[in-house]
Protein backbone atom coordinates (compact mmCIF):
# COMPACT_ATOMS: atom_id res chain seq x y z
CA UNK A 1 0.00 0.00 0.00
CA UNK A 2 1.42 3.33 -1.06
CA UNK A 3 0.47 6.31 1.12
CA UNK A 4 2.01 9.68 1.88
CA UNK A 5 3.99 10.37 5.03
CA UNK A 6 1.20 12.59 6.43
CA UNK A 7 -1.36 9.84 5.83
CA UNK A 8 0.87 7.33 7.63
CA UNK A 9 1.39 9.51 10.71
CA UNK A 10 -2.30 10.38 10.90
CA UNK A 11 -3.13 6.67 10.69
CA UNK A 12 -0.74 5.85 13.56
CA UNK A 13 -2.14 8.74 15.61
CA UNK A 14 -5.65 7.32 15.15
CA UNK A 15 -4.44 3.89 16.33
CA UNK A 16 -2.91 5.50 19.44
CA UNK A 17 -6.09 7.43 20.26
CA UNK A 18 -8.22 4.32 19.70
CA UNK A 19 -6.44 2.71 22.65
CA UNK A 20 -6.70 5.99 24.57
CA UNK A 21 -10.45 6.03 23.94
CA UNK A 22 -11.02 2.49 25.27
CA UNK A 23 -9.67 3.32 28.74
CA UNK A 24 -11.31 6.74 28.80
CA UNK A 25 -14.70 5.09 28.22
CA UNK A 26 -14.08 2.35 30.79
CA UNK A 27 -12.93 4.70 33.57
CA UNK A 28 -15.54 7.38 32.95
CA UNK A 29 -18.09 4.58 32.83
CA UNK A 30 -17.77 4.17 36.59
CA UNK A 31 -18.70 7.84 37.02
CA UNK A 32 -21.79 7.45 34.84
CA UNK A 33 -22.83 4.32 36.73
CA UNK A 34 -22.08 5.35 40.33
CA UNK A 35 -25.21 7.53 40.83
CA UNK A 36 -27.36 4.52 39.96
CA UNK A 37 -25.38 1.50 41.19
CA UNK A 38 -22.52 2.87 43.31
CA UNK A 39 -18.90 1.85 42.75
CA UNK A 40 -19.13 -1.67 44.10
CA UNK A 41 -17.21 -4.71 42.94
CA UNK A 42 -20.27 -5.53 40.80
CA UNK A 43 -19.95 -2.25 38.89
CA UNK A 44 -16.21 -2.62 38.29
CA UNK A 45 -16.62 -6.27 37.27
CA UNK A 46 -19.44 -5.34 34.90
CA UNK A 47 -17.36 -2.65 33.21
CA UNK A 48 -14.34 -4.94 32.89
CA UNK A 49 -16.46 -7.81 31.50
CA UNK A 50 -18.29 -5.54 29.03
CA UNK A 51 -14.98 -4.00 27.90
CA UNK A 52 -13.25 -7.34 27.38
CA UNK A 53 -16.38 -8.82 25.82
CA UNK A 54 -16.74 -5.89 23.41
CA UNK A 55 -13.06 -6.05 22.43
CA UNK A 56 -13.37 -9.81 21.86
CA UNK A 57 -16.38 -9.33 19.60
CA UNK A 58 -14.67 -6.46 17.81
CA UNK A 59 -11.44 -8.35 17.15
CA UNK A 60 -13.42 -11.31 15.82
CA UNK A 61 -15.60 -9.14 13.56
CA UNK A 62 -12.52 -7.27 12.37
CA UNK A 63 -10.80 -10.51 11.43
CA UNK A 64 -13.93 -11.72 9.61
CA UNK A 65 -14.13 -8.47 7.63
CA UNK A 66 -10.53 -8.92 6.46
CA UNK A 67 -11.47 -12.27 4.91
CA UNK A 68 -14.45 -10.84 3.04
CA UNK A 69 -13.24 -7.50 1.70
CA UNK A 70 -10.07 -5.70 0.72
CA UNK A 71 -9.99 -3.24 3.61
CA UNK A 72 -8.10 0.03 3.47
CA UNK A 73 -7.79 3.38 5.18
CA UNK A 74 -11.31 4.38 4.15
CA UNK A 75 -12.85 1.42 6.04
CA UNK A 76 -10.53 2.05 9.01
CA UNK A 77 -11.57 5.70 9.38
CA UNK A 78 -15.25 5.00 8.74
CA UNK A 79 -15.20 2.41 11.53
CA UNK A 80 -13.63 4.91 13.93
CA UNK A 81 -16.24 7.51 12.96
CA UNK A 82 -18.90 4.96 13.90
CA UNK A 83 -17.14 4.55 17.27
CA UNK A 84 -17.27 8.34 17.75
CA UNK A 85 -20.98 8.35 16.97
CA UNK A 86 -21.68 5.47 19.37
CA UNK A 87 -19.64 7.03 22.21
CA UNK A 88 -21.34 10.40 21.74
CA UNK A 89 -24.60 8.72 22.77
CA UNK A 90 -23.24 7.38 26.09
CA UNK A 91 -24.13 10.42 28.26
CA UNK A 92 -27.69 10.35 26.89
CA UNK A 93 -28.10 6.59 27.33
CA UNK A 94 -26.72 6.74 30.89
CA UNK A 95 -29.57 8.97 32.01
CA UNK A 96 -31.95 6.01 31.65
CA UNK A 97 -29.95 3.48 33.66
CA UNK A 98 -32.53 3.76 36.47
CA UNK A 99 -34.86 1.68 34.27
CA UNK A 100 -32.63 -1.31 35.06
CA UNK A 101 -33.09 -0.98 38.85
CA UNK A 102 -35.62 -3.86 39.04
CA UNK A 103 -32.81 -6.21 37.94
CA UNK A 104 -30.93 -5.60 41.21
CA UNK A 105 -27.46 -4.32 42.02
CA UNK A 106 -25.72 -7.43 40.66
CA UNK A 107 -27.35 -7.82 37.25
CA UNK A 108 -28.34 -4.21 36.44
CA UNK A 109 -24.81 -2.79 35.99
CA UNK A 110 -23.78 -5.78 33.85
CA UNK A 111 -26.71 -5.40 31.46
CA UNK A 112 -26.32 -1.62 31.49
CA UNK A 113 -22.61 -1.80 30.68
CA UNK A 114 -23.21 -3.97 27.62
CA UNK A 115 -26.04 -1.73 26.39
CA UNK A 116 -24.20 1.55 26.89
CA UNK A 117 -20.56 0.73 26.09
CA UNK A 118 -20.52 -2.27 23.72
CA UNK A 119 -21.22 -0.40 20.44
CA UNK A 120 -18.37 2.12 20.82
CA UNK A 121 -15.83 -0.39 22.17
CA UNK A 122 -16.68 -2.96 19.49
CA UNK A 123 -16.08 -0.47 16.68
CA UNK A 124 -12.75 0.55 18.27
CA UNK A 125 -11.65 -3.10 18.36
CA UNK A 126 -12.73 -3.69 14.75
CA UNK A 127 -10.70 -0.65 13.66
CA UNK A 128 -7.62 -1.88 15.56
CA UNK A 129 -7.78 -5.25 13.80
CA UNK A 130 -8.12 -3.52 10.43
CA UNK A 131 -5.20 -1.30 11.44
CA UNK A 132 -2.98 -4.38 11.81
CA UNK A 133 -3.76 -5.38 8.23
CA UNK A 134 -3.16 -1.85 6.93
CA UNK A 135 0.21 -1.51 8.69
CA UNK A 136 1.24 -4.87 7.30
CA UNK A 137 0.52 -3.60 3.80
CA UNK A 138 2.38 -0.34 4.47
CA UNK A 139 5.49 -2.19 5.74
CA UNK A 140 5.01 -5.01 3.22
CA UNK A 141 5.48 -7.40 6.13
CA UNK A 142 2.82 -9.19 8.22
CA UNK A 143 5.18 -10.35 10.97
CA UNK A 144 5.86 -6.92 12.46
CA UNK A 145 2.38 -5.41 12.14
CA UNK A 146 0.41 -7.11 14.97
CA UNK A 147 2.98 -6.44 17.68
CA UNK A 148 3.55 -2.82 16.65
CA UNK A 149 -0.13 -1.86 16.28
CA UNK A 150 -1.20 -3.49 19.56
CA UNK A 151 1.79 -1.96 21.37
CA UNK A 152 0.86 1.48 20.03
CA UNK A 153 -2.79 0.97 20.98
CA UNK A 154 -1.83 -0.25 24.47
CA UNK A 155 0.44 2.78 24.93
CA UNK A 156 -2.60 4.87 24.08
CA UNK A 157 -4.62 2.99 26.70
CA UNK A 158 -2.00 3.69 29.36
CA UNK A 159 -2.03 7.38 28.45
CA UNK A 160 -5.84 7.39 28.43
CA UNK A 161 -6.01 5.93 31.92
CA UNK A 162 -3.52 8.37 33.41
CA UNK A 163 -4.85 11.50 31.70
CA UNK A 164 -8.49 10.64 32.41
CA UNK A 165 -7.89 10.05 36.12
CA UNK A 166 -5.45 12.86 36.85
CA UNK A 167 -6.56 15.57 34.42
CA UNK A 168 -9.96 15.09 32.81
CA UNK A 169 -12.04 13.98 35.82
CA UNK A 170 -10.71 16.59 38.29
CA UNK A 171 -10.98 19.48 35.80
CA UNK A 172 -14.07 18.72 33.71
CA UNK A 173 -17.50 17.15 34.04
CA UNK A 174 -17.67 13.56 32.81
CA UNK A 175 -20.25 14.43 30.15
CA UNK A 176 -18.16 17.30 28.82
CA UNK A 177 -15.05 15.08 28.80
CA UNK A 178 -16.67 12.31 26.79
CA UNK A 179 -18.56 14.64 24.45
CA UNK A 180 -15.47 16.78 23.85
CA UNK A 181 -13.23 13.81 23.12
CA UNK A 182 -15.88 12.28 20.85
CA UNK A 183 -15.88 15.44 18.78
CA UNK A 184 -12.06 15.68 18.65
CA UNK A 185 -11.80 11.99 17.71
CA UNK A 186 -14.42 12.44 14.99
CA UNK A 187 -12.57 15.44 13.55
CA UNK A 188 -9.25 13.54 13.59
CA UNK A 189 -10.69 10.59 11.70
CA UNK A 190 -12.67 12.81 9.34
CA UNK A 191 -9.41 14.51 8.46
CA UNK A 192 -7.77 11.13 7.82
CA UNK A 193 -10.65 10.02 5.62
CA UNK A 194 -10.73 13.27 3.68
CA UNK A 195 -6.97 13.04 3.00
CA UNK A 196 -7.37 9.52 1.72
CA UNK A 197 -10.68 9.75 -0.10
CA UNK A 198 -12.92 12.80 -0.36
CA UNK A 199 -16.59 11.91 -0.35
CA UNK A 200 -19.98 12.85 1.08
CA UNK A 201 -19.62 10.21 3.84
CA UNK A 202 -17.25 12.44 5.82
CA UNK A 203 -19.52 15.46 5.77
CA UNK A 204 -22.61 13.48 6.76
CA UNK A 205 -20.88 11.77 9.70
CA UNK A 206 -19.27 14.90 11.08
CA UNK A 207 -22.58 16.79 10.82
CA UNK A 208 -24.46 13.95 12.55
CA UNK A 209 -21.95 13.63 15.40
CA UNK A 210 -21.74 17.40 15.87
CA UNK A 211 -25.55 17.62 16.03
CA UNK A 212 -25.77 14.91 18.69
CA UNK A 213 -23.04 16.50 20.76
CA UNK A 214 -24.58 19.97 20.48
CA UNK A 215 -27.97 18.67 21.63
CA UNK A 216 -26.38 16.95 24.64
CA UNK A 217 -24.32 20.00 25.59
CA UNK A 218 -27.53 22.01 25.64
CA UNK A 219 -28.90 20.08 28.62
CA UNK A 220 -25.75 19.31 30.63
CA UNK A 221 -26.23 20.42 34.25
CA UNK A 222 -29.90 21.29 33.77
CA UNK A 223 -30.52 20.48 37.43
CA UNK A 224 -30.14 23.59 39.56
CA UNK A 225 -27.62 23.03 42.33
CA UNK A 226 -26.19 25.44 44.87
CA UNK A 227 -22.84 23.71 44.39
CA UNK A 228 -21.54 20.93 42.19
CA UNK A 229 -18.03 19.48 41.81
CA UNK A 230 -16.47 16.24 40.66
CA UNK A 231 -13.98 14.91 43.20
CA UNK A 232 -11.86 11.76 43.05
CA UNK A 233 -14.52 10.05 45.19
CA UNK A 234 -17.73 11.10 43.46
CA UNK A 235 -19.89 13.94 42.25
CA UNK A 236 -20.56 16.23 45.22
CA UNK A 237 -23.61 18.48 45.00
CA UNK A 238 -25.52 20.77 47.36
CA UNK A 239 -29.14 21.67 46.70
CA UNK A 240 -32.27 22.78 48.52
CA UNK A 241 -34.88 20.08 49.17
CA UNK A 242 -38.52 20.45 50.15
CA UNK A 243 -38.25 17.80 52.87
CA UNK A 244 -34.93 18.52 54.59
CA UNK A 245 -33.83 21.98 53.50
CA UNK A 246 -30.26 22.32 52.21
CA UNK A 247 -28.58 18.94 51.73
CA UNK A 248 -25.36 17.48 50.36
CA UNK A 249 -25.39 14.54 47.94
CA UNK A 250 -22.50 12.36 46.77
CA UNK A 251 -23.28 10.60 43.50
CA UNK A 252 -26.91 11.64 44.11
CA UNK A 253 -27.07 9.79 47.44
CA UNK A 254 -27.92 12.04 50.38
CA UNK A 255 -25.06 12.43 52.87
CA UNK A 256 -26.19 15.20 55.21
CA UNK A 257 -28.52 18.15 55.63
CA UNK A 258 -28.95 21.36 57.59
CA UNK A 259 -29.70 19.84 60.99
CA UNK A 260 -31.62 22.92 62.17
CA UNK A 261 -34.34 21.89 59.71
CA UNK A 262 -33.99 18.13 60.09
CA UNK A 263 -35.19 16.71 63.39
CA UNK A 264 -34.38 13.13 62.40
CA UNK A 265 -30.72 13.99 61.75
CA UNK A 266 -30.60 15.88 65.04
CA UNK A 267 -32.01 12.86 66.87
CA UNK A 268 -29.51 10.51 65.22
CA UNK A 269 -26.47 12.60 66.14
CA UNK A 270 -27.69 13.16 69.69
CA UNK A 271 -27.75 9.37 70.05
CA UNK A 272 -24.29 9.03 68.50
CA UNK A 273 -22.97 11.62 70.94
CA UNK A 274 -24.76 10.30 74.05
CA UNK A 275 -21.52 8.94 75.59
CA UNK A 276 -20.20 12.52 75.86
CA UNK A 277 -22.81 13.22 78.54
CA UNK A 278 -20.66 11.35 81.03
CA UNK A 279 -17.39 13.04 80.04
CA UNK A 280 -15.28 14.58 82.79
CA UNK A 281 -12.35 16.96 82.52
CA UNK A 282 -10.14 13.91 82.07
CA UNK A 283 -12.26 12.64 79.20
CA UNK A 284 -12.01 15.12 76.42
CA UNK A 285 -11.09 13.72 73.01
CA UNK A 286 -13.67 12.92 70.31
CA UNK A 287 -12.86 11.65 66.81
CA UNK A 288 -15.38 11.73 63.95
CA UNK A 289 -14.61 9.25 61.17
CA UNK A 290 -16.51 10.70 58.23
CA UNK A 291 -17.26 14.42 58.34
CA UNK A 292 -20.30 14.74 56.08
CA UNK A 293 -21.66 18.26 56.38
CA UNK A 294 -20.23 18.52 59.90
CA UNK A 295 -23.45 18.00 61.86
CA UNK A 296 -21.81 15.95 64.63
CA UNK A 297 -18.95 18.35 65.39
CA UNK A 298 -21.26 21.39 65.18
CA UNK A 299 -23.78 19.90 67.64
CA UNK A 300 -20.99 18.97 70.02
CA UNK A 301 -19.46 22.45 69.85
CA UNK A 302 -22.82 24.08 70.50
CA UNK A 303 -24.08 21.85 73.30
CA UNK A 304 -21.03 20.65 75.21
CA UNK A 305 -20.06 22.54 78.36
CA UNK A 306 -16.75 20.71 78.68
CA UNK A 307 -13.99 23.33 78.30
CA UNK A 308 -11.37 20.60 77.77
CA UNK A 309 -13.12 19.02 74.80
CA UNK A 310 -10.93 18.34 71.76
CA UNK A 311 -12.66 17.45 68.50
CA UNK A 312 -10.95 15.79 65.53
CA UNK A 313 -12.35 14.55 62.23
CA UNK A 314 -11.09 12.30 59.46
CA UNK A 315 -12.49 12.91 55.97
CA UNK A 316 -11.07 11.41 52.80
CA UNK A 317 -12.59 13.95 50.41
CA UNK A 318 -11.38 17.59 50.55
CA UNK A 319 -14.39 18.67 48.50
CA UNK A 320 -16.71 17.50 51.28
CA UNK A 321 -14.73 19.57 53.79
CA UNK A 322 -15.16 22.60 51.52
CA UNK A 323 -18.91 22.01 51.35
CA UNK A 324 -19.21 21.62 55.14
CA UNK A 325 -17.37 24.91 55.68
CA UNK A 326 -18.79 27.01 52.85
CA UNK A 327 -22.40 25.83 52.81
CA UNK A 328 -23.20 24.40 56.25
CA UNK A 329 -21.26 26.70 58.56
CA UNK A 330 -18.63 24.34 59.98
CA UNK A 331 -15.89 26.26 61.82
CA UNK A 332 -12.83 24.25 60.83
CA UNK A 333 -10.59 26.31 63.11
CA UNK A 334 -12.22 24.65 66.13
CA UNK A 335 -11.62 21.13 64.84
CA UNK A 336 -8.50 19.15 64.00
CA UNK A 337 -9.25 17.88 60.51
CA UNK A 338 -7.29 15.11 58.79
CA UNK A 339 -7.82 14.67 55.05
CA UNK A 340 -7.05 11.01 54.50
CA UNK A 341 -8.48 7.53 54.47
CA UNK A 342 -9.87 6.43 57.84
CA UNK A 343 -7.91 3.17 58.03
CA UNK A 344 -4.68 4.87 56.99
CA UNK A 345 -5.21 7.47 59.70
CA UNK A 346 -5.88 4.84 62.36
CA UNK A 347 -2.73 2.92 61.48
CA UNK A 348 -0.48 5.92 62.10
CA UNK A 349 -2.50 7.50 64.91
CA UNK A 350 -1.02 7.54 68.43
CA UNK A 351 -3.75 9.61 70.15
CA UNK A 352 -6.22 7.91 72.49
CA UNK A 353 -9.81 9.05 72.03
CA UNK A 354 -12.62 8.78 74.55
CA UNK A 355 -15.27 8.61 71.86
CA UNK A 356 -14.92 7.63 68.20
CA UNK A 357 -17.99 8.35 66.07
CA UNK A 358 -17.98 6.18 62.96
CA UNK A 359 -20.31 7.42 60.22
CA UNK A 360 -18.70 6.28 56.96
CA UNK A 361 -21.80 5.18 55.09
CA UNK A 362 -21.79 6.25 51.42
CA UNK A 363 -24.67 4.49 49.71
CA UNK A 364 -23.77 1.63 47.39
CA UNK A 365 -20.16 2.85 47.27
CA UNK A 366 -19.42 2.17 50.94
CA UNK A 367 -16.03 0.46 51.29
CA UNK A 368 -16.58 -3.13 52.57
CA UNK A 369 -13.23 -3.06 54.40
CA UNK A 370 -14.70 -0.52 56.84
CA UNK A 371 -16.75 -3.32 58.42
CA UNK A 372 -14.01 -5.91 58.84
CA UNK A 373 -12.47 -7.28 62.03
CA UNK A 374 -9.15 -5.62 61.16
CA UNK A 375 -10.85 -2.22 60.96
CA UNK A 376 -12.35 -2.56 64.43
CA UNK A 377 -9.02 -3.73 65.81
CA UNK A 378 -7.45 -0.52 64.51
CA UNK A 379 -10.26 1.51 66.11
CA UNK A 380 -9.71 -0.25 69.42
CA UNK A 381 -6.02 0.75 69.38
CA UNK A 382 -7.07 4.42 69.10
CA UNK A 383 -9.58 4.28 71.97
CA UNK A 384 -8.84 5.03 75.62
CA UNK A 385 -9.18 2.06 77.97
CA UNK A 386 -12.74 3.06 78.82
CA UNK A 387 -13.46 4.72 75.46
CA UNK A 388 -16.59 4.10 73.39
CA UNK A 389 -17.09 3.46 69.70
CA UNK A 390 -20.37 4.95 68.46
CA UNK A 391 -21.49 3.83 64.98
CA UNK A 392 -24.25 4.74 62.58
CA UNK A 393 -25.42 1.63 60.73
CA UNK A 394 -28.17 2.26 58.17
CA UNK A 395 -30.57 -0.67 58.09
CA UNK A 396 -29.31 -1.50 54.65
CA UNK A 397 -30.51 -5.09 54.56
CA UNK A 398 -34.15 -4.64 55.40
CA UNK A 399 -34.99 -8.31 54.89
CA UNK A 400 -33.65 -10.24 57.86
CA UNK A 401 -30.94 -7.81 58.97
CA UNK A 402 -28.30 -10.45 58.18
CA UNK A 403 -25.57 -7.91 57.47
CA UNK A 404 -26.31 -6.01 60.69
CA UNK A 405 -25.91 -9.28 62.60
CA UNK A 406 -22.62 -9.96 60.81
CA UNK A 407 -21.28 -6.48 61.63
CA UNK A 408 -22.34 -6.92 65.25
CA UNK A 409 -20.62 -10.32 65.50
CA UNK A 410 -17.47 -8.89 63.91
CA UNK A 411 -17.34 -6.05 66.43
CA UNK A 412 -17.86 -8.49 69.31
CA UNK A 413 -14.63 -10.23 68.34
CA UNK A 414 -12.83 -7.04 69.41
CA UNK A 415 -15.18 -5.39 71.93
CA UNK A 416 -16.77 -7.51 74.67
CA UNK A 417 -19.55 -5.00 75.36
CA UNK A 418 -21.79 -4.08 72.41
CA UNK A 419 -25.22 -2.41 72.56
CA UNK A 420 -27.69 -1.46 69.83
CA UNK A 421 -30.25 1.34 69.73
CA UNK A 422 -32.80 1.93 66.95
CA UNK A 423 -33.69 5.48 65.92
CA UNK A 424 -37.50 5.78 65.51
CA UNK A 425 -38.62 7.14 62.16
CA UNK A 426 -35.35 6.35 60.37
CA UNK A 427 -33.50 3.42 58.79
CA UNK A 428 -30.64 4.04 61.21
CA UNK A 429 -29.30 1.91 63.99
CA UNK A 430 -26.74 3.20 66.50
CA UNK A 431 -24.26 0.68 67.81
CA UNK A 432 -22.05 1.30 70.86
CA UNK A 433 -18.96 -0.78 71.66
CA UNK A 434 -16.40 -0.67 74.46
CA UNK A 435 -13.94 -2.71 76.49
CA UNK A 436 -15.86 -1.71 79.63
CA UNK A 437 -19.55 -2.16 80.53
CA UNK A 438 -21.77 0.42 78.82
CA UNK A 439 -24.19 2.81 80.50
CA UNK A 440 -27.84 1.78 80.65
CA UNK A 441 -28.92 4.65 78.39
CA UNK A 442 -26.84 3.25 75.52
CA UNK A 443 -29.39 0.78 74.18
CA UNK A 444 -29.73 -2.94 74.77
CA UNK A 445 -27.06 -5.61 74.66
CA UNK A 446 -26.78 -7.06 71.17
CA UNK A 447 -26.92 -10.74 70.33
CA UNK A 448 -24.16 -12.61 68.52
CA UNK A 449 -26.17 -14.00 65.58
CA UNK A 450 -23.95 -13.44 62.54
CA UNK A 451 -20.64 -14.38 60.93
CA UNK A 452 -17.20 -12.83 61.26
CA UNK A 453 -16.19 -10.40 58.49
CA UNK A 454 -12.47 -10.11 57.74
CA UNK A 455 -10.39 -8.39 55.07
CA UNK A 456 -9.63 -11.81 53.63
CA UNK A 457 -13.27 -12.99 53.60
CA UNK A 458 -15.61 -10.04 53.12
CA UNK A 459 -19.10 -10.49 51.68
CA UNK A 460 -20.56 -7.10 52.64
CA UNK A 461 -21.31 -6.06 49.04
CA UNK A 462 -23.04 -9.35 48.27
CA UNK A 463 -25.43 -9.06 51.22
CA UNK A 464 -25.85 -5.36 50.65
CA UNK A 465 -26.74 -5.73 46.97
CA UNK A 466 -30.39 -6.69 47.48
CA UNK A 467 -31.40 -3.40 49.08
CA UNK A 468 -28.75 -0.87 48.01
CA UNK A 469 -30.74 0.14 44.93
CA UNK A 470 -33.79 0.77 47.14
CA UNK A 471 -31.77 3.21 49.24
CA UNK A 472 -30.29 4.90 46.16
CA UNK A 473 -33.76 5.25 44.62
CA UNK A 474 -35.17 6.62 47.88
CA UNK A 475 -32.37 9.18 48.08
CA UNK A 476 -32.86 10.24 44.47
CA UNK A 477 -36.60 10.71 45.02
CA UNK A 478 -35.92 13.55 47.47
CA UNK A 479 -36.91 16.83 45.85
Amino acid sequence: MEITKSQKYLFLLSVFFSGFYVLLIEIIGTKFFSPFFGTTIFVWSSLIVSTLGSLTIGYWLGAKSLLKTNTGLDVFYKTLLKASLASSLIPLESKYLYLLNPLGLKLAPLIGAFIVFTPALTFLAIATTIGVDIYGKIKKSTSEAPGFIFALSTLGSISGALITVFIFIPLFSISLTLIGFSLIFAILNSLGLSLFKKNLYVNIFVLLIASILFLQLSFISVEKNIFSAQSFYGEVTVKNTDSFGKCMFVDRVIQGCDYSKNKLALSLFHKLLTPTNSFTAKQQRVLFMGLGVGVGPMILLEESSNPFLEISAVEIDPVILKVAVDYFGLDKDKIKIHIEDARTFLKRNDTKYDLIVMDLYKGASTDPSLWSQEMFQEINKSLASDGVLSMNIPQIDLEGNELTHDINTTIKHTFPFVNMLSIPGTFNLVLYASQKPLAKNLGDESQDLGRLITDDHNWVEQKYANTAIEIISLSQSIK
